[in-house]
C-alpha cells in the first residue's frame, strides 16, 4: 500500500475514476479534473445530467419524391 494525497492506494483494489454519462447524446467520459462537469464535452449541453422531458422531434419529411423528367 502507498499513500497519494491522503488516499490509500492498494494494488489489489485499484481506484476506479468517476465516469459520467450524458443523457442527451449518450456520450460517456472520464473528466480530466476532479470537479463535477458543467457540460457534456461532446454535445456541449449544460443539461447533460437531466433526462429529456419531451421526446425528440423527428425531422419533417421533404415531401413526395419526384421522378426525373425524361429528356429527349
Amino acid at each position: 500500500m502507498r499513500y497519494v494525497r491522503g488516499m490509500v492506494i492498494d494494488r489489489n483494489h485499484p481506484i476506479q475514476p468517476q465516469k459520467y454519462h450524458c443523457l442527451r447524446c449518450e456520450h460517456r467520459w472520464v473528466p480530466r479534473s476532479g470537479e463535477y462537469p458543467r457540460q457534456c464535452p461532446k454535445c456541449r449541453s449544460a443539461y447533460w445530467d437531466r433526462p429529456r422531458t419531451h421526446p425528440q422531434r423527428r425531422p419533417k419529411a421533404l415531401g413526395p419524391r419526384h421522378e426525373p423528367t425524361p429528356r429527349g
